[in-house]
């Protein structure tokens, strides 16, 4: 799987494109149905044989079956994957006719049934990534589609001249015209729909990658406590981050050893979802139902309450590792015209994700009341009504995640 490792979006299209044509090949309506209702026009296209000038023309496909799929992930391209195809299979007609190059131009036409059975289709789905390492557009650098077919004649009868040799020579054009605008159609997907849907995806994904750097602190208030110099903040910080940090004497990694009864946490979620609209046709939908975190005993830093600066507190939380697992779900949801729903894709799966060493950084702006906090009074502190006029303002400036991602 190193061929998508670092590419949050590869592995977005990857699950779509994969899901979807498994989903086509199973027995259950959805995106099965849909497919049976696609329609493949084919281009006219003209021919000789033995003298005679052949054409196909009103070539069209309608409703397209998939049997097995395999899919891959190749060495090469990278962020790729390979997908073949069995069992494709789709109905098609056209209109034939012929003419003589030689006087009299004995003449004929009629209308020719292609069943196409048991198809196979080879295609690499390829993307490319940008600068943030995100998944920006899609390609299909490889398709072929091995068809096999029967062919059904109607119409005038064919000179002698034709007899043995049109029905095989309308059968190698139809077959390379069906791969070729299949393929077409496979790549003009990619290159404009999946693509499309991709800068969906990169504009809610690209905000968290580069978080906004906080500006100067505004100077401080004037009756407002500095937070470098209060000996009060001083004791607070050596109480939480000294004493109940990752090392100290209550450090938090053997109180959550404690209180959880183990190294993991597992729980059920099954409100955690996002929906990201993909142009304006469709709606991706992605959501947890349970999580199980292993590591969670593994705090390496906890600076809870750090003063940087006269008015401005630093919160730090460090962890070595952590290993989630997953059950997660992905809905997609295309509508046609009038928003009518004409596909509805519903996969669920498993995903294990390790986390490298993480850091949680939050910097927030604190003007505290320097007179109030004089006169408070000891039995003060532990009323949290008592503790509301200390504080002026508050405000978070920055927070963010630095993380690796396996």
């Amino acid at each position: 799987m190193h061929a998508l490792r670092g590419c949050p979006t590869c592995w977005i299209v990857v699950w779509l494109a994969t899901s979807a044509v498994c989903f086509a090949s199973a027995s259950s309506c959805g995106l099965a149905c849909w497919l049976a209702s696609l329609t493949l026009s084919v281009p006219p296209t003209s021919f000789d044989v033995a003298g005679f000038n052949c054409t196909l023309q009103r070539f069209v496909c309608v409703g397209v079956e998939l049997g097995a799929v395999g899919a891959r992930l190749p060495a090469s391209p990278p962020h790729a994957v390979e997908y073949a195809v069995g069992g494709v299979a789709t109905q098609c007609t056209a209109d034939w006719s012929y003419r003589g190059n030689i006087f009299p131009h004995p003449s004929g036409h009629g209308q020719v049934l292609i069943d196409v059975f048991d198809s196979a289709l080879n295609a690499t789905l390829a993307l490319q990534l940008d600068a943030d390492g995100l998944a920006s557009s899609a390609s299909v650098p490889h398709c072929q589609l091995d068809v096999r077919l029967r062919l059904n004649f109607t119409g005038d009868s064919l000179v002698d001249e034709l007899l043995d040799r049109f029905p095989r020579r309308v059968a190698e054009v139809a077959q390379y015209a069906i791969d070729k605008e299949a393929c077409k159609q496979i790549e003009k997907a990619a290159a404009v729909d999946a693509t499309a849907a991709l800068g969906s995806i990169n504009s809610v994904l690209r905000p968290w990658l580069t978080p906004p750097v906080p500006g100067p602190s505004p100077p401080l208030v004037p009756g407002s406590l500095n937070l470098t110099s209060s000996v009060f903040v001083a004791a607070l910080d050596y109480l939480l981050d000294d004493v109940a940090g990752a090392s100290g004497l209550l450090g938090i990694d053997g109180l959550l050893q404690r209180i959880v009864g183990s190294d993991s946490l597992g729980r059920n979620v099954s409100t955690a979802s996002y929906t990201v609209p993909l142009s304006s046709v469709a709606d991706l939908t992605v959501g947890v139902t349970f999580a199980d975190l292993v590591g969670i005993e593994t705090f390496s830093v906890v600076d809870l309450r750090e003063p940087v600066d006269a008015r401005t507190l630093q919160s730090r939380v460090a962890m070595e590792s952590l290993n989630v697992t997953a059950n997660d779900y992905a809905a997609l949801k295309v509508r046609g015209a009038f928003d009518a729903q004409v596909l509805d894709l519903y996969e669920t799966g498993t995903i294990y994700g390790s986390f490298g060493p993480s850091i949680v950084r939050v910097l927030s702006a604190v003007d505290v009341s320097a007179a109030a906090m004089a006169a408070m009074q000891p039995d003060q502190w532990v009323s949290l009504g008592c503790l509301r006029p200390l504080i002026l303002d508050a405000n978070i400036t920055l927070a963010a995640l630095n993380a690796s991602i396996d």
